[in-house]
This record gives structure tokens, sequence and C-alpha cells, in this order.
């Protein structure tokens, strides 16, 4: 009978070792699964983040094809020192980089809480070079406005304008 008893014991520690294994292999794959879909989760926010971005800047350019005039108000105020532009250019040229320095400002954001890339704020930033940076009203209007902006933003923009090249 003791060696009935032994023998069912070892046979319950056995299927009791086993289940343990079993239940840890279980829990590896869902680890595993739940990694895989944080993962998807993080580059779905990711791309939706960029899309959102590359859109914003769509408005802007869409604002500014639909008006040609507005295009040429801008076309003359950005090549302007800001204090030669009329009360008119400033406000429409203001108007126009407020936006623009809002899109590069979520964007910053977004990269500083690791949601874009290092590449794909470069990327962002490649529409603000162009319709901003190179253009001569903008510096002195930046600095009318950068201390309404994180000092992070601030220094990232000046070193932007700093390193500017504009042919």
């Amino acid at each position: 009978m003791n060696s009935n008893r032994a023998t069912a014991s070892l046979v319950t520690q056995g299927l009791s070792a086993t289940a343990v294994v079993l239940s840890l292999i279980f829990v590896a794959l869902e680890v595993r699964e739940s990694a895989r879909q944080t993962e998807l989760n993080t580059q779905s926010l990711q791309v939706g983040t960029y899309q959102d971005l590359v859109a914003q800047v769509a408005v802007v350019q869409t604002v500014m094809l639909e008006d040609p005039g507005l295009r040429l108000r801008l076309r003359e105020a950005y090549y302007s020192p800001w204090e030669e532009l009329s009360p008119d250019q400033q406000a429409e040229l203001s108007s126009i980089a407020f936006l623009l320095l809002r899109y590069g400002d979520l964007a910053f954001y977004q990269h500083e809480v690791g949601m874009l890339s290092d590449e794909r704020l470069q990327t962002a930033f490649g529409a603000l070079r162009g319709l901003l940076f190179c253009r001569r009203a903008f510096p002195a209007f930046w600095e009318l406005q950068r201390d309404n902006y994180t000092e992070s933003y601030q220094q990232f923009i000046s070193e932007i304008l700093s390193e500017q090249q504009c042919g």
C-alpha cells in the first residue's frame, strides 16, 4: 500500500510539475504576444501622428493655393525685412507663420515623447525650412514670438535658423 501511495505521490508531483511548466510556457507566449501588440500599437500611433502633421501643412498650403492674391502678397512679404512690411502683410505673414510654428511645436513635442523618430522630425521640419526659415522677415518675427514656446523648442528653432543656408 505504501508503494501505491508513493507511486501516486510521484505521479501527482510529475503532473503538477508538468502543469507548472505548461503554465510558464503559456505565460511566456502571452507576454511575447503582448509585447508584439504594444509594438504594433506604438507604430500605429507614430503613423497617425505623422499623417496628422502632414495634413496640417497641407491645409496651410491649400489656403495659399486657393487664394492667388494671398500667395502673391506672401511671396512679396517673404522676401522683405519684417520692418518694411505693411501692417496687412505682417498680419498675413504672422497668421501663416503662427500656424507653421505651432505645427513645428507639435512635431517637436511628439519627437520629445518618442512618437516621432529623428528622421521623421527632420522630414516634418522640411516644410518649415522652405516656407519660413529662409524668408527675410522670419527671424524678426521669431524673436517677437519665441517666448510663447518652450525653452527646448526655442533652442531647436534658433539652432535651425543659425544653420540655415538659403539660396
